[in-house]
């Protein structure tokens, strides 16, 4: 069923055109081991949610994903000054 859900989900999508799109990425992993080197699986899991993120980003002309230093999956508790730098950079963006 949730295949099916993403499957129709991304039919469903529509292109951003040049809608100025920042994606934010955590930096740290909720998975990892703190003093343990990080496992084949922790790694796979994050590249999967990386190519998640750039595949939003690519959904825009001008998109990126940006990632932010000492963010966990709660960017917006653990490094809300990113988030709001980033929300300031799209209306300046915007009002250009």
């Amino acid at each position: 069923m949730l295949a099916l859900a993403r499957t129709q989900l991304r039919a469903a999508r529509k292109p951003f055109g040049e809608l100025p799109v920042i994606v934010p990425a955590r930096s740290v992993s909720p998975y990892r081991i703190p003093g343990q080197p990080q496992s084949d699986a922790n790694m796979a899991g994050e590249f999967a949610n990386l190519a998640l993120l750039v595949e939003v980003a690519r959904s825009s002309k001008t998109g990126e994903v940006r990632v932010i230093p000492d963010a966990g999956h709660v960017i917006q508790e653990t490094r809300p000054d990113a988030v709001v730098t980033a929300v300031d950079e799209l209306l300046a963006r915007i009002k250009r």
